[in-house]
């Protein structure tokens, strides 16, 4: 399969009869996520919820300054990995053995990806492609992570999840980039078009306002794991000679 029928295939998702089946079984997996997660994983919510409260209460600087990185580069990695361990298909029962089971990666998978993702942003971020950074960096992330939860788990294939994220990004590129301006599209237009002065002028503050809209962003973040997890079943079966070689 040539790049340009790789890119026409992908783009086939969106014509309506496709895009209609996709949603329906997206919907279905949002569903069941949040029923997973909300089982087994609420604390984690709830942690988050609690630390962007210390934010919007504004207890103190230093308070708000430890309670943001927390929320956002701690918990918020693991619930997206706990998210991506739900949603992928499995015939195992999502239970705590289960995610037990995966849990483990969580440290490696994070600590091993975001050496080569913070190379390719920095790759990226020169040449302009704003919107590409930030269409990427979320797909690779999720795609390598599914490839290795796909694989035994050793060492050598973190490095081949990686490669084939990278590979299924390009194969799927245009289709991504719609996507990605999608879900890019609430934050465009709450930056760009939503009026806060009168909340200001009420005394609300920068701060508590990214606070709120922090925590409806990771609330709502499973829908998008659901979305891109969803695509990479999808696109993994019907473009599976592009990432596995077949036995002559």
């Amino acid at each position: 399969m040539t790049l340009l029928q790789a890119w026409a295939d992908s783009l086939s998702l969106l014509k309506p009869k496709n895009l209609k089946l996709f949603l329906l079984v997206t919907v279905k997996s949002i569903i069941d996520a949040y029923k997973v997660l909300l089982k087994y994983w609420w604390c984690l919510f709830a942690i988050i919820v609690l630390l962007y409260g210390a934010i919007f209460l504004q207890v103190d600087i230093v308070t708000c300054l430890w309670a943001d990185k927390m929320a956002t580069y701690f918990f918020y990695d693991i619930l997206v990995f706990a998210t991506l361990v739900a949603v992928r298909p499995s015939l195992e029962q999502k239970n705590w053995a289960y995610f037990r089971r995966y849990i483990i990666y969580v440290v490696p998978v994070i600590l091993i990806y975001f050496v080569p993702l913070v190379l390719l942003t920095l790759i990226l971020l020169p040449l302009g492609l704003l919107i590409p950074v930030t269409v990427v960096m979320s797909p690779v992330y999720i795609f390598s992570t599914l490839f290795l939860l796909d694989s035994p788990g050793k060492l050598k294939d973190f490095l081949r999840s990686f490669l084939r994220a990278l590979k299924m990004v390009i194969y799927n590129f245009p289709l991504l980039i719609v996507v990605g301006v999608i879900f890019e599209l609430p934050k465009y237009i709450f930056n760009y078009h939503v009026n806060i002065s009168p909340l200001l002028i009420a005394g609300v503050t920068i701060m508590q306002i990214s606070a709120i809209f922090n925590i409806l962003s990771i609330l709502l973040t499973p829908i998008a794991i659901c979305f891109y997890t969803n695509m990479y079943i999808k696109q993994l079966h019907g473009q599976f000679d592009l990432y596995f070689k077949q036995p002559s």
